[in-house]
């Protein structure tokens, strides 16, 4: 099937799990961590926009 959500152990493992993926498949990409006080969006200087607005919308998404 395909997944709707990956988690993964640590920040290093999904940093270098969503690098192959945007890399190599071309993988639309959203990041935020879960768990804060505060809605924290992650992304990287070599995102596109649409990656960028992907991870603040998951932001907004979770502080609802």
């Amino acid at each position: 099937g395909c997944a709707d959500i990956l988690l993964l152990p640590n920040s290093a493992a999904g940093n270098i799990f969503c690098k192959s993926l945007t890399y190599y498949a071309q993988f639309p990409n959203a990041g935020a961590l879960t768990g804060t006080t505060v809605p924290v969006v992650m992304t990287s200087r070599t995102d596109t926009p649409r990656d960028k607005l992907n991870a603040i919308l998951l932001a907004i998404l979770q502080s609802l």
